[in-house]
């Protein structure tokens, strides 16, 4: 690229000719995110490659996690070297990162092809790959006769958000772990949100997405001391019957190769292991 380029953060000012970038013919990687694009303004790293005032690249790639950080957004103008790019922006980032953590996470989801050697050939490696499941309601077992032992679930409600962020940094990894921020806006965005639970305490949960006839399950946890009391399966079970009922036609779930329970759990549950997924890179410093 020419010398008369410069990179700089986003800022609140940068919103309207933002919006404009975002229409025009790009090539561009999007994290799995709750938030817009331009709800990372004001987060760091959010850098911009300038040429002649115009936006020619941008890289979002900020921290929800405290030292975890995700490329939300890389995207650049089809006319400019892709490469060329991601490497000038990622190494202001990487600066901006190494500034504010001493030990930090860096990761990407890698969809298309051209990402996910985008990514090699800049030091990253795989360190997980994720599948994706799908229901066969032929299969499975029979999920009418399922009891709920002492437990209930119910819909989820707003004053129940902390307790299901509490829940979710305790199960999950830290790399796949949501901040209060990120959990409130899946349940605002969710098509169906329920919560398990007993003696007064939420044991789990779980927050589901849906579009035309496709559901998906997006996110389900389970304290430890409240699993094997069949707690997930009748949360899933639940979630099952109210997307059968709204005549949902796939309903899948995401979740880790090497992650065996819950592979077990969905398996057991009539779900099959589809063709889609995606490997997870991280960038270890």
């Amino acid at each position: 690229m020419s010398s008369d380029i410069i990179i700089r953060s986003a800022e609140t000012s940068d919103k309207d000719v933002l919006h404009l970038f975002f229409k025009k013919n790009l090539i561009i990687h999007r994290h799995l995110d709750w938030r817009q694009p331009l709800d990372w303004i004001g987060h760091s790293p959010f850098l911009m490659i300038e040429k002649g005032g115009q936006i020619q690249s941008l890289l979002i790639c900020p921290s929800d996690i405290e030292d975890v950080y995700w490329i939300r957004i890389f995207a650049t103008l089809l006319t400019i070297p892709v490469e060329e790019c991601f490497r000038m922006l990622f190494s202001e980032a990487l600066k901006e990162i190494q500034s504010f953590s001493k030990n930090p996470l860096i990761a990407s989801i890698a969809y298309p092809m051209w990402m996910r050697n985008l990514l090699e050939k800049n030091g990253w490696e795989i360190c997980q790959e994720v599948v994706q499941m799908r229901w066969n309601r032929r299969n499975g077992i029979q999920l009418d006769g399922l009891k709920e032992n002492d437990f209930m679930i119910r819909k989820m409600f707003a004053p129940d958000l902390p307790s299901v962020t509490q829940i979710d940094q305790i199960c999950f990894e830290k790399i796949w772990q949501h901040s209060g921020d990120s959990i409130e806006r899946a349940f605002e965005q969710s098509a169906y949100s329920t919560v398990a639970e007993m003696a007064g305490k939420i044991a789990g949960f779980q927050i589901s997405t849906a579009m035309k006839n496709h559901a998906h399950i997006a996110r389900l946890a389970v304290l430890p001391e409240f699993r094997r009391m069949n707690i997930g399966i009748c949360l899933i079970n639940d979630v099952l019957e109210n997307f059968r009922r709204h005549r949902a036609r796939e309903i899948t779930v995401n979740t880790q190769q090497q992650n065996y329970k819950s592979l077990g759990l969905y398996k057991k549950l009539g779900f099959e292991m589809t063709s889609d997924g995606f490997p997870i890179y991280r960038y270890r410093i």
